[in-house]
């Protein structure tokens, strides 16, 4: 598996992400959510708001590139997605961080 793209694909595949604005509040809300990964390309009040949310819930959020969250899990055009799992939210976070992305 190569960098955060592969990453992402294996976390989508093992149910560990939830996709989508809506998905990634209700994460949220329930306190499921370990990380919040947000495309470049969201509205800035969009990317305002959920950096709010997170930083209520005590989550990590992370900006990436615009079409890796979509392209990653499958999900075109997708630009908000939650991981609910501790050992790949911590391993997401650090690529994300050092931008290693292939």
């Amino acid at each position: 598996m190569n960098g955060l793209y592969g990453a992402l694909g294996l976390a989508k595949r093992a149910g560990k992400i939830r996709a989508g604005d809506y998905a990634v509040k209700d994460s949220l809300s329930k306190s499921r959510a370990r990380l919040v990964l947000m495309d470049e390309s969201l509205s800035r009040s969009a990317a305002a708001k959920f950096r709010q949310l997170c930083e209520a819930e005590g989550v990590g959020c992370e900006e990436l590139p615009e079409g890796i969250i979509g392209g990653a899990i499958g999900k075109a055009g997708c630009m908000t997605a939650a991981v609910e799992d501790e050992a790949f939210a911590a391993r997401l976070a650090k690529m994300a961080a050092s931008k290693r992305l292939t």
